[in-house]
């Protein structure tokens, strides 16, 4: 994980993080909370893949964050939105369906990727 600073909206001070081998893992989240221009244009949340591996497309670090608007929901709904935003922070986007590969490192077409990704039930517990 490169280096980077990490500066405070309220009295503008930055803190700054050396970076380093990071641990050993295959993807990291960064989750924020806060009222952005997304959320002032009516969002509840939103969530981006940020950095792929260069060999296979697949995301290994993304971002997502509530509104106020989802944190003010009932507990189900917000997870409900939560959930979705995760999907996005993986790389499942319209941007990036073309980007999917087979176990041979070959382009799967994406209506091959919407069918598979649209057969899929997702269950929620009550």
């Amino acid at each position: 994980i490169a280096a980077y600073s990490e500066c405070s909206t309220r009295d503008g001070s930055c803190t700054e993080f050396p970076g380093g081998t990071g641990e050993t893992t295959d993807y990291y989240l960064y989750v924020t909370a806060v009222s952005d221009e997304a959320c002032g244009s009516g969002a509840a949340a939103w969530a981006l893949p940020c950095l792929f591996d260069p060999a296979t497309n697949r995301p290994l670090l993304g971002t997502a964050n509530l509104c106020r608007a989802a944190l003010e929901q009932d507990a189900h709904e917000a997870a409900a939105v939560l959930v979705h935003e995760l999907h996005h922070a993986l790389g499942f986007t319209n941007q990036l369906f073309d980007k999917f590969i087979d176990a041979d490192g070959q382009p799967i077409p994406e209506d091959e990727v919407r069918g598979q990704w649209s057969a899929l039930q997702l269950v929620a517990a009550s």
